[in-house]
């Protein structure tokens, strides 16, 4: 059996075949510290603490009811992701709750991104060590330690892998010499729309791949004046990509009855555009400078933090429009950059979202950034270049393999977060939460009294408010957890956990009405 896929015959005994199952059987070999991680963070909500994985019954509850498939009722409001219930249900059918089995999962669909990325770039690139290096690139950066090594990330590695086989299913192997107007193959078409479905039902970043196709189409094919033709084929080729994005985006918003998961970072647009941005530019500067990796990020607004975000922004919108100039150019570098930040936008916290920045949102600009890679090093290997590339694949690797140790468990992340960066309000929370739950209240209170530096963002003081309110409740010092609650709820009226621990203060301090009160209020919020 063959695959059209950049011209690799899958499943043939060829040497690519062979080398092809050498990066598969690398890139698993190289996240094997990660099998032994546990589970942490969401995947408590996903894996550990949720019932209907484990009955098949529920299943289809994925489909929609979003509270199957996170416990936590507060986040299960803001996901839809049906693909991932299902894998999430298959692993633990098949496996038991053992975290190895669902980190070895995510290692093997890392592997096979990988694989598929190098079709890409065979594909678009054309055969040769450049390709290689670009694989390599995307197998072994340090940034996606955390995609393989948290299983909660495992929504992008499956989002991935389906868009990486529907592009490579429409765009057909690169000596398909059939007439544009039929390309591609009905079947092959037909299979190309339905892994882009899949590929939405796993995350909703999926979306991506419309602009990128749109892109493709006119950099790949000559210019409509040059063959006399218009460009309606492209467009009629293109047209079932958007519908299906535009059904997803109905369905979605059905089954959840929202669009963004939150407000305005900061509570205010002014202050969302500087912490959108800088969170935006970390994520992307990460490609090309990955240390002190860490989650999460935190940003402490300065006196210059404005000037930054402004800064920041001209360099990023300049980089995108010379990814525009590029694609309009018909140039397959300007169209490796355009999926950066084609993949890039739905991370970029333009609608608001629950993280600022995490290596997880690089998962799949990395793939563009390998083609990028590639196409650049195209002709320019020789064999010095081949070994300084192979020096640099060794140093990332390692760094990917210390980055995965970090995720032995929460305390350890929080703690690694902690050290690489001191003045970083939020990891300290994080970390707090820790000592708290040992109830090693003082160490608690010390980390999270960083949160009220006076260059703290508003969520960063909110999030302080509640949490050192819940150490005063864990003293027994109700009165004062009040009164900590009640200002951050003044900072923000629609935090259902506050209202809900101002419900549980308030009946500790023998106030039943009050605490009835909070309870509706709590209620009522969508």
């Amino acid at each position: 059996m063959s695959l059209p896929f950049g011209g690799l015959r899958v499943g043939s005994r060829g040497r690519e075949a062979f080398w092809g199952l050498g990066l598969f059987l690398s890139c698993v070999l190289l996240y094997l510290p990660s099998l032994f991680n546990g589970f942490l963070l969401d995947d408590l909500f996903y894996i550990s603490r949720n019932p209907a994985l484990l009955d098949p019954g529920q299943w289809p509850r994925f489909l929609y009811d979003p509270a199957s498939l996170l416990s936590e009722e507060s986040l299960s409001r803001l996901i839809w992701r049906p693909v991932l219930g299902l894998s999430y249900g298959l692993n633990a059918l098949l496996a038991g709750p053992d975290p190895f089995w669902f980190h070895l999962h995510d290692s093997l669909n890392h592997a096979a991104n990988s694989v598929l990325v190098l079709l890409l770039l065979r594909r678009l690139a054309g055969p040769g060590p450049h390709a290689w290096a670009g694989a390599l690139l995307f197998c072994c950066h340090p940034v996606q330690a955390q995609s393989v090594a948290y299983a909660g990330a495992r929504a992008g590695l499956l989002s991935l892998f389906f868009c990486l086989g529907a592009f490579l299913l429409y765009a057909g192997p690169a000596d398909d010499r059939r007439p544009l107007g039929l390309r591609p193959r009905p079947r092959r078409f037909a299979s190309s729309l339905g892994c882009f479905a899949l590929a939405l039902l796993s995350k909703e970043s999926s979306l991506f791949l419309v602009p990128v196709l749109a892109a493709f189409e006119w950099v790949e094919r000559p210019a409509p004046e040059a063959r006399g033709e218009s460009t309606g084929p492209a467009w009629r080729r293109l047209a079932p990509f958007i519908a299906a994005g535009a059904l997803y985006l109905g369905a979605r918003t059905a089954v959840l009855g929202i669009v963004s998961q939150r407000g305005p970072w900061g509570g205010g647009w002014m202050e969302h555009f500087q912490l959108a941005v800088h969170g935006l530019f970390k994520t992307a500067s990460l490609v090309v400078w990955p240390v002190d990796l860490r989650e999460p990020y935190g940003f402490l607004m300065g006196p210059w933090f404005l000037p930054e975000s402004v800064a920041m922004a001209g360099i990023l919108l300049s980089a995108a429009c010379l990814a525009v100039w590029g694609v309009r150019r018909r140039s397959r570098m300007g169209f490796a950059l355009f999926w950066v930040f084609s993949a890039l936008l739905p991370v970029s916290n333009i609608v608001p979202f629950g993280a600022l920045a995490a290596d997880r949102y690089l998962y799949a600009p990395m793939a563009g950034a390998a083609l990028l890679l590639g196409l650049g090093l195209k002709g320019r290997l020789d064999g010095r270049a081949k070994a300084a590339a192979a020096l640099l694949a060794a140093v990332m690797a390692l760094a990917a393999v210390e980055a995965q140790l970090k995720w032995r468990s929460g305390f350890v992340l929080a703690c690694e977060a902690c050290a690489a960066a001191p003045d970083d309000p939020y990891p300290a929370l994080r970390l707090a939460t820790h000592y708290l739950e040992w109830r090693m209240l003082a160490r608690a209170e010390g980390l999270t009294l960083r949160g009220f530096a006076p260059e703290a963002p508003p969520d960063v003081r909110r999030l302080a408010l509640k949490r050192l309110a819940v150490i005063r409740m864990s003293a027994g010092r109700f009165r004062e957890a009040k009164a900590l609650l009640e200002e951050s709820l003044g900072m923000d009226p629609r935090q259902r956990s506050v209202l809900d621990l101002l419900a549980r203060c308030s009946l500790a301090l023998g106030d039943p009405a009050a605490s009835r009160e909070y309870f509706v209020r709590a209620a009522a919020l969508p």
